[in-house]
Formats: C-alpha cells, sequence, structure tokens
C-alpha cells in the first residue's frame, strides 16, 4: 500500500496482506469519507475527496459493511444488527455510492481487502457455560441439540450463544468457526 502525495492516490492491491496498520488506516480515513475509491485491475485507488465532496459513512453503513466482508448473508446481518433485510441491502448500496464504487459487491471486496481479524479467537471473556457452549458449537451442533446435550432449554442456549458471538466480536457462527478453525 503506497500513498502518493502528488496525486493523492494511495494504491493497494486486493489481495495484499502486508502492513496491516495500513490497511486499518485506510479504512478509518473511508469511514471518515477522507477518500474515494475506484478499483481498476484488481488495484485499489484511493482518491482524497475534496472538503467539498466530504461523505462520511455512517455506523450502520460501516456495521453492515464489515459484516459482508465476513461474508455473513444479508438475514444473518439483519438479525445480528437488527435491523431489516431491505435496510441492509440498502445499506450496503448506499455505503458503496459514498465510496465511489459500483455496486455492494465491489463494497464487500474492498473492505475483505482492508479489514482483516488477524486477531485469535478470544475466550477469556467466556464463562465456564459458554466454554462448554462454544465447542458444542465449533462441533457444528445446533441450539437444539446443544440443549438436549447440556440439559437446558432452546432459549437458554440461544442466550448463550449469541452472549458468546458478541463476547468474541463475531458477527455470525460461521464467522466464529472461521476464526476458530484459523487460530
Amino acid at each position: 500500500m503506497a500513498f502518493d502525495p502528488r496525486t493523492r492516490v494511495l494504491h493497494t492491491t486486493s489481495h495484499e496482506t502486508s502492513d496491516i496498520e495500513a490497511r486499518r488506516r485506510a479504512w478509518i480515513a473511508l469511514l471518515r469519507g477522507e477518500y474515494e475509491v475506484a478499483e481498476r485491475a484488481g488495484v485499489y485507488l484511493f482518491r482524497a475527496r475534496t472538503p467539498t465532496s466530504h461523505a462520511a459513512l455512517t455506523s450502520t453503513e460501516a456495521a453492515v459493511a464489515r459484516a459482508s466482508a465476513n461474508e455473513s448473508t444479508g438475514k444473518a446481518i439483519a438479525g445480528t444488527l437488527g435491523l431489516a433485510r431491505s435496510t441492509v441491502s440498502m445499506t450496503l448500496g448506499s455505503a458503496a455510492a459514498k465510496l465511489g464504487l459500483r455496486s455492494s459487491t465491489d463494497l464487500t471486496r474492498l473492505v475483505r481487502a482492508l479489514v482483516t481479524d488477524d486477531e485469535e479467537l478470544d475466550t477469556t471473556m467466556l464463562t465456564p457455560a459458554e466454554l462448554e457452549v462454544l465447542a458444542l458449537v465449533l462441533d457444528r451442533r445446533s441450539n437444539a441439540e446443544i440443549a438436549s446435550a447440556r440439559n437446558r432449554s432452546i432459549r437458554t442456549i440461544a442466550n448463550q450463544v449469541a452472549s458468546i458471538l458478541r463476547k468474541t466480536k463475531n458477527p455470525s457462527r460461521r464467522a466464529l468457526m472461521v476464526k476458530a478453525v484459523n487460530a
């Protein structure tokens, strides 16, 4: 990732994995509306915005973009963030437009390139019961199967799974499993 001060363009390839801090800075600058983006042959070009064209992403747009980059479905994103599915779709579209991208798919690719969840799965905040439930979730068991195995109600298990996702900062079971496998 390199910034050319003469052209005010930041260059990065979509598959670049070096310099995590530079990618995080670029993501924050996008959130603030400091850049607009164009993609050319797998290379993202970040052009600095003029003060009059400043268009920051809202917190909802940022959250939906991050969740879509984690390969969550629209339904899963809607459930996690408490939004309607149509709102998720419209939010992705408006965020892409604010950044100068052609589609929400382009936005998802860009966020995947910039935002990485390189952290290991942090289970230090989980209770012993949540750790047991986590092991069963990672074993691909449903809430009903976990409830039966632990002699608890399905609702209790659903609450524990939601707590696990919140504490580990994962938008879905799928993202949790991916992070656990990569850890």
